[in-house]
């Protein structure tokens, strides 16, 4: 036994192994074009964040219009 115990490393190894589901809709896809093109992930994910607010998160084509907007400022 290591210095976890038998369980709690067979615990965490399956945590480890275990796939994250990526997130979706509209924002997550908007920051994942911004970030395509080039864009931090962070930057973009602050841009589609503040474009959102102003444009709302209908419409994924025109949240990444105002998200560029937001990072040409």
């Amino acid at each position: 036994m290591g210095r976890f115990g038998k369980f709690e490393t067979a615990q965490v190894a399956s945590l480890a192994s275990a796939p994250v589901a990526a997130p979706t809709g509209v924002r997550s896809e908007a920051i994942s074009a911004l970030a395509n093109l080039g864009y931090a992930q962070s930057d973009a994910a602050r841009a589609v964040a503040s474009a959102a607010k102003d444009a709302g998160d209908d419409d994924v084509s025109t949240l990444i219009k105002a998200a560029l907007k937001e990072l040409a400022r």
